[in-house]
C-alpha cells in the first residue's frame, strides 16, 4: 500500500473518506461579539491615550495595558502602532469637508 493509499480507521473519532472536509463550519456569534469589545476597547484606549499624551509618548504596551488586554492581542487585532492610530483618524479629503466660503 502507497504511503497517500487510504487506510482504514482505527481510531474512535469519526472517519472521513479520503478528500473530504474534515473540518466543520465555525459560527461563533459570541465570539466575534467579543472580538469586537476587544477592538473598540484597543481603540477607545489608543484614542484616549493620544490624546492626553500625543502619539510619540503613547506605546502599544500603555494601550494594552488601559485596553485590559496583553500586548500580542492589540497587534493580532489591529496591527503595528502607525495602522492602529491611522484607524482613529478618518480619511479626509479637503474638498468634502471643508466648506466652501466667500469673503465679503
Amino acid at each position: 500500500m502507497s504511503p497517500r493509499a487510504h487506510q482504514p480507521c482505527r481510531s474512535a473519532r469519526p472517519c472521513w473518506p479520503p478528500g473530504a472536509s474534515r473540518h466543520r463550519p465555525y459560527h461563533a456569534p459570541r465570539r466575534q461579539e467579543q472580538a469586537q469589545r476587544t477592538y473598540r476597547a484597543i481603540l477607545d484606549a489608543a484614542g484616549e491615550l493620544s490624546v492626553r499624551r500625543g502619539y510619540a509618548p503613547t506605546t502599544m504596551n500603555a494601550v494594552a495595558e488601559a485596553a485590559g488586554v496583553a500586548l500580542d492581542t492589540v497587534y493580532a487585532a489591529v496591527g503595528p502602532k502607525p495602522v492602529l492610530f491611522r484607524l482613529l483618524v478618518p480619511e479626509r479629503r479637503p474638498a468634502q469637508h471643508l466648506p466652501i466660503t466667500r469673503g465679503h
